[in-house]
């Protein structure tokens, strides 16, 4: 894929590394005919994640290089850029615009390129009007692998909410793949969003098992 072919249905989103850890930040593709491998996006931070806003500013002030990663994906394929530059960040009260600088194309990646952790951790299914009992049984900050009871409602592409009991936490994925283990048991691949609140429920139940 192309830098300049991302659209919303991508899904695209940044990652930014610093020393302390990294943040995620989902992004929506302002409509604008930008050349020179630029792309507008904008974004909106809540009140209590301000703090990332803060981050940003700091990399667009500073000559220091920062690991800035942008990712997207689209029915079957998951695209990563490395790499990337700020070029400028638009503050106004509703949304944030932001110019990213990348010239080459994305490379094709694994939709969970990062290292999987094996869980046995006690979830809820719940999709559209059922809710079913289930087992988290790997984890990266991309996604899980959950084992549960099988329905006619699982479909892949469709959205998917699992409730982790210990935590008392909810999140929400895409369900990508769909294997059969018997007549009755299903294992569901399932894509989250790498935003911060799902970054934080992902770090805690990696660092219990480390």
């Amino acid at each position: 894929m192309k830098f300049n072919e991302i659209n919303n249905n991508n899904k695209p989103y940044i990652e930014i590394c610093f020393k302390d850890g990294n943040i995620f930040i989902p992004l929506k593709v302002r409509q604008v005919a930008i050349t020179g491998g630029i792309k507008s996006f904008y974004f909106t931070i809540s009140p209590e994640k301000k703090r990332d806003l803060k981050y940003i500013l700091l990399i667009v002030d500073s000559k220091e290089k920062f690991d800035i990663k942008l990712y997207c994906s689209t029915k079957d394929k998951a695209y990563l850029w490395n790499n990337l530059t700020i070029k400028s960040l638009i503050l106004n009260r509703k949304r944030e615009t932001l110019l990213l600088s990348m010239v080459s194309e994305g490379k094709e990646v694994e939709r969970r390129s990062g290292p999987r952790y094996i869980i046995d951790k006690d979830v809820e299914v719940r999709i559209q009007n059922e809710i079913v009992p289930g087992k988290a049984k790997d984890i990266s900050y991309g996604g899980l692998k959950i084992e549960a009871v099988k329905l006619d409602e699982y479909v892949v592409g469709e959205s998917i909410n699992i409730f982790f009991l210990e935590l008392n936490q909810p999140t929400v994925g895409i369900i990508r793949r769909i294997e059969y283990k018997d007549f009755n048991t299903v294992f569901l691949g399932i894509e989250c969003d790498q935003n911060m609140e799902n970054y934080f429920i992902f770090k805690k139940i990696i660092k219990d098992i480390q």
